[in-house]
């Protein structure tokens, strides 16, 4: 969905659905037999398998064909055990060990090119400063985007706007999504280096689809 090279960061309050959104760029790359390394501070990698699955995608499948790895940074929250399918950060807070093992994610599904899906920043700041963070995320990037693309998410709300703004400048795109007071969702392409773009939010949800493809994101009319 996204270009190659890039690193692209979606912006959104919570509750407008980011890691529905995350899971469903994973499974439509693993569709197009693309490479994915999907990194989670906030879920166990239970949740996203189940959340693939209702895209159509046998997360298993892939991850025994190693197109698709699973980096568990939620353990300090979650602390589900040892799940042998995946990359473990034991605890999150050291952006060091979420780098590394992003960097042996990409190394063992096979790469170049590798998808890497970071869902999200948010918690990450729980111990560490803006800036720490900045570095961290503009490190990132440099790594990814020489064997790949990165997308990342942050929530808007939870982190001070000044620094999600600069955070945004590091990124070659910005992505928003928000929910209106009728609980309508709404995303739009903000900024995408290199593209002449005409930012207009556009209705979205997740809907059943067809029996063979399960869950299906659904597009509305834009708005001005």
């Amino acid at each position: 969905m996204f270009p190659q090279n890039y690193a692209v960061l979606v912006v959104g309050d919570p509750g407008t659905g980011m890691f529905e959104f995350s899971c469903y760029l994973a499974a439509s790359y693993l569709r197009n037999d693309e490479r994915v390394v999907f990194a989670e501070t906030d879920s166990p990698p239970d949740r996203i398998r189940k959340q693939l699955r209702r895209f159509g995608i046998d997360a298993v499948e892939y991850e025994i064909d190693r197109q698709l790895l699973i980096i568990d940074c939620s353990a300090s929250a979650f602390d589900p055990g040892y799940d042998p399918g995946t990359l473990r950060v034991r605890d999150r807070s050291d952006l060091k060990s979420v780098a590394a093992q992003v960097t042996d994610g990409m190394r063992n599904v096979g790469g170049p090119p590798v998808r890497v899906i970071l869902d999200s920043l948010t918690p990450l700041y729980e111990h560490n400063d803006s800036q720490d963070i900045s570095s961290f995320f503009e490190h990132l990037c440099s790594n990814v985007k020489r064997d790949g693309n990165l997308t990342c998410t942050i929530h808007r709300g939870m982190i001070h706007e000044d620094q999600v703004e600069y955070i945004g400048s590091i990124a070659d795109g910005i992505v928003e999504m928000m929910m209106d007071r009728q609980y309508r969702r709404f995303i739009r392409i903000r900024r995408m280096k290199g593209m002449d773009l005409k930012p207009r939010w556009v209705q979205f949800d997740f809907e059943k689809g067809e029996e063979d493809e399960g869950t299906i994101l659904s597009w509305g009319k834009e708005q001005g």
